[in-house]
């Protein structure tokens, strides 16, 4: 196959936050608990992250990635999650249990000891260089606890994180050893409502609390649970003047070529939504954006991790970027898994993976690294010229309107290229995503650039190829460099496979 880029560094079409690339992660199965948590207390302490209780192993590969921020306390966890309980002395916290996907279902329950709570996760945050991002319980345990304590709870753990000495829950976060308030921006008011209620249930929810943590503090941030269209133009239309983001969350169960395709799909949906939003009338939530801050992919829920998700994490990467101006934030998730038995009912998707003593990184980490290694803030126009595949998609995925039988032309490479002026760095980010066929690729660039540039390649055997804790290295990163390139030069893109070429423009 052959191929055509044009790139034009200095032609910017858009701005790319650093928070499209964040995460998040919740204490189910061994994630925290007897995972990133150590503690403080015991033997092991000294051991730990700069002594703050969290394994130093795991920290050093969440420090690689550069996240730039953290969604807690889930995910399912957060539905169930009462924040006083992980507040003050660890000794008398409560545990409480938990439950598997989703959190109403109790086959699969865990117990969450609590010792990581509002105050350790604002030092995670803190040791990491990430914003917080918290998650309120607007449902409760088992669904029955009221909507007027859960929200009074919302407003305390508001004042407890960004309160100062005076008031009555910023003094006790100062009695717990924290006297500076911590400024949290971003607040999501419920995780995935829509698998609990319908979306008028969760508007009348939704509000209540909107209004109430704005009066308290309107320097946040707050973010509503998004789904298919027809939740969100009710949404939209009902709450929008009450939303800062719309959380959208993606997880397409399917095949390689379903892999492949999803994100243009997904593109294609946000240029809708956007249109949408915009046509809100203004003070009524024509200024949302997407905070993107679930997303992975998987085959069956099982097997996943593989270098087809890895693929895909790129190809929806390079949506994000495309789409810069209205999605935000972005967050591959889990962050971390405890590796499993074989007969365990958790799903295998993830970022980090560990046991005991060692730990491995999966296709989708590798690529969010790459990103993040090369980040630069400015896009600038790329256009592609390449064959194409036609895909026909059936796929489980939680966010798309319909996608069973969806046909779909879907371009060999997708590219984007991103400028960071002040160090004169040029960026081209592109997935091949032929299974099978190397594509020849003639890249044309306006201007000068250096005769040396940085490559990272992202590939391994097959797309079913994985890691694990015996074969940590199945799908790697290689790293080259290329020389005697000029403003005009060749490059062969492997099959299956992501390739960063950073140059030096002159």
């Amino acid at each position: 196959m052959r191929a055509t880029i044009h790139i034009n560094p200095v032609r910017i079409e858009g701005t790319i936050s650093p928070l499209l690339y964040g995460g998040g992660f919740e204490n189910l199965a061994g994630a925290v608990d007897s995972g990133l948590w150590v503690g403080k207390n015991n033997d092991s302490a000294q051991s730990t992250w700069l002594g703050h209780g969290c394994r130093t192993d795991l920290m050093e590969r969440i420090i690689d990635l550069k996240p730039g921020f953290i969604r807690w306390p889930g995910g399912w966890v957060s539905e169930r999650y009462r924040w006083k309980d992980g507040i003050g002395d660890p000794a008398k916290r409560p545990e409480r249990t938990i439950y598997y996907s989703p959190v109403k279902y109790k086959e699969h329950p865990c117990v969450d000891s609590n010792q990581f709570g509002t105050d350790e996760f604002i030092q995670f945050c803190k040791d990491i260089g990430a914003e917080p991002m918290l998650v309120i319980n607007c449902f409760g345990p088992e669904n029955n606890v009221g909507q007027e304590l859960l929200l009074e709870e919302a407003v305390q753990w508001l004042e407890y994180c960004n309160g100062d000495r005076n008031t009555e829950f910023g003094n006790l976060r100062s009695r717990n050893g924290n006297p500076e308030p911590y400024n949290v921006k971003f607040w999501e008011i419920g995780n995935e409502a829509w698998s609990n209620i319908d979306v008028r249930e969760y508007i009348r929810r939704y509000i209540p609390f909107a209004k109430t943590l704005k009066e308290k503090d309107p320097s946040i941030k707050l973010i509503a649970t998004g789904y298919k269209s027809e939740w969100n133009t009710t949404l939209l239309s009902e709450a929008g003047s009450y939303m800062d983001y719309i959380a959208l969350h993606e997880y397409p169960s399917c095949d390689y070529s379903g892999a492949m395709t999803i994100p243009l799909l997904w593109e294609d949906r946000l240029i809708k939504l956007k249109k949408t939003i915009k046509e809100l009338p203004r003070g009524r939530g024509s200024d949302i954006k997407v905070s993107f801050n679930e997303w992975n992919s998987n085959t069956n829920w099982k097997n996943s991790s593989t270098l087809k998700e890895g693929l895909y994490g790129a190809a929806l990467l390079n949506v994000f970027e495309r789409q810069s101006d209205f999605v935000e934030h972005a967050g591959a998730w889990p962050l971390l898994r405890r590796v499993q038995p074989k007969d365990s009912p958790a799903t295998d998707h993830g970022l980090i993976f560990f046991d005991d003593d060692h730990n491995f990184v999966t296709p989708v980490y590798l690529v969010s690294r790459m990103y993040r290694d090369h980040f630069a803030p400015e896009r600038v126009a790329c256009e592609v010229e390449c064959d194409s595949f036609d895909s026909k998609i059936n796929s489980d995925t939680p966010g798309l309107d319909a996608v069973t039988n969806v046909a779909r032309s879907v371009p060999v490479l997708d590219a984007v290229a991103t400028v960071d002026g002040k160090n004169n760095r040029l960026v081209l980010k592109v997935v091949n995503k032929s299974e099978h066929e190397s594509v020849a690729t003639e890249i044309h660039i306006s201007g000068k650039i250096h005769p040396e540039a940085k490559i990272s390649t992202l590939n391994g055997d097959s797309i079913s190829r994985r890691n694990s804790i015996d074969e940590p290295e199945n799908v790697y990163v290689q790293r080259e460099k290329l020389s005697d390139i000029s403003s005009s030069f060749v490059f062969t893109y492997p099959p299956h496979s992501v390739t960063i070429i950073e140059m030096q423009t002159a």
